[in-house]
């Protein structure tokens, strides 16, 4: 898919409503659109300021915004970052812990003039448009020529608020963190689905999925795929029995139950194993009359 001036996106797989712009280009702020992102946790520090600047800072009661000097885009990167953690407690019952996000533990939201210079402080892959450390709440993003993308914004929120939810010390797959952060993220973006669905007509099996780290998602490709697959797998176990069996499988691995156990316990009557909720998954797939990629 291309872009209003031709020029192809790094990943044309979801529609990209108007932007809303603020401060010209450097501080619209696009609320759509789902660019492919990548998330470490205690792999960066916080992120230098772009080069020959120094950070400029907008406060609000759960927010600290790093900016390039547009505080008017600084202030709707804020909004659509608190929206977005209201949309995980409103459509996945994941909440902020009360009084959480405050003072000195608020979050920290770096915004880059440029991709370049967000890729070169972050070590980022080429194909990443955001980028998060859970643990320390830091988001890093970068405002392109249409803007911050809300989108990937919402996805890097996802990641923070799950991780703070079902806790650092358990067993989380890469798939499962992922899967929530591209579900949100699409549902606020409004995904193409017909690209979606490209991605995932022939399904990976889930213990593919399931042994996939960050070094495996190394070509655009193959990112794409994962992204798309692992955000409808966790699309596929809601709709299997509601955000309520859903959260109870987090829980269980909040608990430092393994995946498989887990999921026998929130899903006594569908899934008593892996295999069967991969043999499932895949199903629903074959049923959909999806057409091949």
């Amino acid at each position: 898919m291309k872009t209003d001036k031709g020029r192809r996106r790094p990943f044309g797989c979801f529609t990209r409503p108007r932007s809303r712009t603020i401060c010209g280009d450097l501080c619209a702020i696009s609320v759509g659109a789902l660019l492919l992102v990548a998330t470490v946790s205690r792999s960066f520090s916080a992120p230098p300021p772009p080069p020959g600047r120094e950070w400029r800072l907008l406060k609000t009661r759960h927010m600290i915004v790093h900016h390039a000097g547009c505080e008017a885009g600084a202030t709707l990167a804020a909004r659509a970052a608190e929206d977005a953690a209201d949309r995980m407690a409103a459509e996945l019952g994941c909440a902020r812990a009360s009084g959480s996000w405050t003072w000195d533990d608020r979050l920290h939201v770096f915004i880059y003039p440029s991709r370049e210079e967000f890729l070169k402080a972050t070590g980022s892959p080429a194909w990443a448009a955001a980028r998060a450390r859970a643990a320390a709440r830091e988001i890093a993003l970068f405002a392109g020529p249409e803007g911050v993308d809300g989108a990937a914004l919402a996805h890097e929120v996802a990641h923070v608020v799950f991780r703070e939810w079902v806790g650092f010390d358990g067993i989380v797959p890469l798939w499962l963190d992922e899967g929530v952060a591209a579900w949100l993220e699409a549902r606020i973006s409004g995904a193409d689905s017909a690209a979606v669905r490209r991605r995932c007509r022939e399904r990976w099996p889930i213990e593919r999925l399931a042994a996939m780290t960050s070094r495996d998602l190394a070509s655009t490709d193959d990112a794409a795929r994962f992204y798309a697959q692992a955000a409808d797998l966790v699309g596929f176990m809601i709709s299997q029995g509601g955000t309520a069996s859903f959260l109870r499988f987090c829980r269980q691995l909040r608990s430092g139950k393994a995946p498989g156990d887990a999921l026998r316990f929130a899903y006594p009557e569908k899934f008593r194993s892996i295999e069967r909720l991969d043999a499932a998954w895949r199903k629903s797939g074959d049923a959909s009359g999806e057409d091949g990629p």
